[in-house]
């Protein structure tokens, strides 16, 4: 079913030569949901080259499929330059590729990050935002919506003990931008502490 979707919507519009390559694409994706790559370690990863993975990553993104998020920084150059991190959009597609019995606690939180990645696009799209990710270090923050005169740091903690443990460098590096709250997207906390907010996924999405 994967790859009858993948040669109706995209295969076929784009006139791509290896479905099998753009299929080990999607796999590596939902295989690491949520992470950073570059793109040299991807192509190496499904057997191609820099150029294809960027031209399939471009594909499954106009179709919906997956989201690229850059690493978020006012310096241009620097985004351009950082890894990626990879969504695949539709988790119902995400768990077929993967054949996942069971949904464990980790896998949840990791579909629930997903669905507030694409929620979070949506958002961004209607409004001409942007979306990212930051990573600095041992720091990440999971989602940064830039409104251009403002941003929003958004971390996914689908968890008992939920924390936005990379909110603080955030807001250390970021310190001259106007950042008006934080937001940690939680299992079932509500309440507010030191300008973030703390919200549970259900009240969220």
């Amino acid at each position: 079913m994967v790859t009858q979707g993948l040669y109706r919507d995209i295969v076929s519009i784009y006139g791509i030569k290896a479905p099998d390559k753009l299929e080990k694409l999607l796999f590596f994706i939902a295989d690491n949901n949520g992470r950073d790559f570059n793109m040299k370690t991807i192509a190496d990863t499904i057997g191609c080259d820099n150029e294809t993975v960027s031209a399939y990553l471009t594909y499954l993104s106009q179709a919906y499929m997956s989201i690229t998020l850059s690493n978020y920084s006012p310096n241009a150059g620097k985004t351009i330059r950082k890894n990626k991190t990879l969504y695949v959009l539709d988790n119902g597609i995400a768990n077929a590729l993967l054949r996942l019995p069971v949904i464990d606690e980790t896998r949840a939180g990791l579909i629930i990050e997903s669905i507030c990645a694409r929620d979070a696009l949506a958002v961004c799209e209607e409004n001409l935002w942007s979306l990212h990710y930051w990573r600095e270090k041992e720091a990440e923050v999971d989602l940064v919506v830039d409104r251009k005169t403002e941003v929003f740091p958004i971390e996914v903690k689908y968890r008992g003990d939920a924390r936005g443990s990379g909110l603080s460098a955030f807001r250390q590096m970021f310190a001259e931008m106007k950042i008006p709250v934080s937001v940690v997207i939680t299992k079932d906390r509500l309440d507010s502490a030191q300008g973030t907010l703390y919200i549970p996924f259900w009240l969220a999405h």
